[in-house]
């Protein structure tokens, strides 16, 4: 499931730089009126501080991964945890994000349709990993595992300096 969702965002990713510098290409989605790619991944709500949404999810699900292999491999109780965190987190955050495509731009994406899907069968996983008892746990993980949550945080935060830092010469990418 992380495999698709980083390739599916590594897409959307291209996608969104392609229409805001590029020639403005067609998505492999746009169905007219209500299902429109292009309309999603180009409108201002598409970004976060100048980041595209589908670039920040990558690391997410690089990190997802790794937590998941550490919680099925090592055993790790504390792993499973911080994955259960981190899902409620993206399962909210692409709450959000449905909500804008619904009533702020009225259109869907059918890419960010699976990405939603992704995260909420992710949520399905890790909840059954950590068991039913890690919901009383959730608010303790930084206290419990401080270096599991800073560095989910700490990654993400690069990625989005790193995304922000970087200026992006329309001129210089290929057509």
């Amino acid at each position: 499931l992380c495999a698709a969702g980083v390739g599916i965002s590594g897409y959307l990713t291209s996608l969104h730089i392609d229409l805001f510098y590029g020639g403005g290409a067609s998505s492999l989605c746009n169905f007219g009126e209500g299902f429109d790619c292009g309309a999603v991944n180009g409108s201002p709500q598409s970004e976060l501080l100048g980041v595209p949404h589908a670039l920040l999810a990558i690391p997410t699900y690089v990190v997802l991964a790794g937590l998941g292999w550490r919680a099925a491999r090592a055993g790790s109780r504390t792993a499973a945890d911080v994955m259960l965190g981190v899902t409620v987190l993206t399962v909210g955050y692409s709450a959000w994000l449905v909500y804008v495509s619904a009533v702020v731009l009225g259109n869907w994406c059918l890419f960010c349709l699976g990405l939603d899907a992704i995260n909420v069968t992710l949520l399905a996983l890790a909840a059954v990993a950590a068991g039913w008892g890690a919901w009383a746990r959730l608010p303790l993980l930084p206290v419990r595992s401080p270096a599991a949550v800073g560095g989910t945080l700490l990654a993400s935060l690069l990625l989005l300096g790193v995304a922000w830092g970087t200026e992006v010469d329309p001129a210089a990418l290929p057509r």
